[in-house]
């Protein structure tokens, strides 16, 4: 699982990074040349901040760590598409299931957040962040849209419509002047055929929300 694979890495970088602190720089220099530039600089540069914001040597590396794995995580297309691949089956399954908070499952990003743990004291990937739904689609501004659509519905169905989260998620498509605010993505589950899968995923949702909105006005039920 790739977040095996990005804990081991970050493990070698932050021991490389002690290393490099104690006057050692070869193993810094090596992991360098065959990590991207930006997840080395990522790690010590949130190390430096840390300290200087006077956390602990163990708190700084914690955060240098996982801040370093998310670096990697967004650097990974295929990582990216299984996370949004899961995340997007999780929302559209709360739309012909009973309403959970959760999926059974956890997502990748909780699974990452425990994968660091080196011991009791020391778990290098425990900040690591999970991104908004949102976020996925930042360079598809139609897809930001449903994802944001989807968010509100999910939200009025979990909470109550009071609820500051409910309110939040309806002020962000609001602002956003969202035209899908009023879709029933029951509807759009119902279009989307066979299992959910990483490739083609987030197509599949768009070209769903298409053949609701071009077939006759559905809107959201009520809860």
């Amino acid at each position: 699982m790739q977040s095996g694979l990005s804990k081991a890495h970050v493990t070698e970088i932050a021991i490389a990074y002690e290393m490099s602190r104690a006057g050692d720089t070869e193993s810094w220099d090596s992991l360098s040349n065959v990590t991207p530039p930006h997840v080395m600089s990522t790690f010590k540069q949130t190390y430096e901040a840390a300290s200087a914001a006077n956390n602990t040597h163990r708190q700084a590396l914690e955060r240098a760590g996982s801040a370093a794995w998310n670096a990697m995580f967004f650097d990974n297309k295929e990582w990216v598409g299984f996370y949004t691949a899961q995340t997007i089956q999780s929302y559209m399954n709360n739309f012909v299931k009973p309403f959970v908070s959760m999926s059974a499952s956890p997502s990748p990003v909780d699974t990452a957040q425990v994968s660091g743990k080196i011991s009791e004291n020391l778990n290098l990937t425990r900040y690591v962040e999970k991104p908004r739904f949102t976020e996925l689609f930042s360079d598809n501004d139609n897809l930001r849209h449903i994802a944001e659509a989807l968010e509100y519905q999910r939200a009025r169905h979990l909470f109550d419509d009071d609820d500051h989260r409910t309110k939040e998620a309806l002020a962000r498509a609001v602002h956003g002047k969202n035209p899908y605010l009023d879709i029933d993505f029951r509807a759009v589950r119902a279009q989307i055929q066979g299992a959910f899968a990483a490739h083609g995923m987030a197509e599949r949702l768009e070209n769903s929300v298409a053949a609701v909105t071009a077939g006759p006005t559905r809107r959201p039920a009520d809860r």
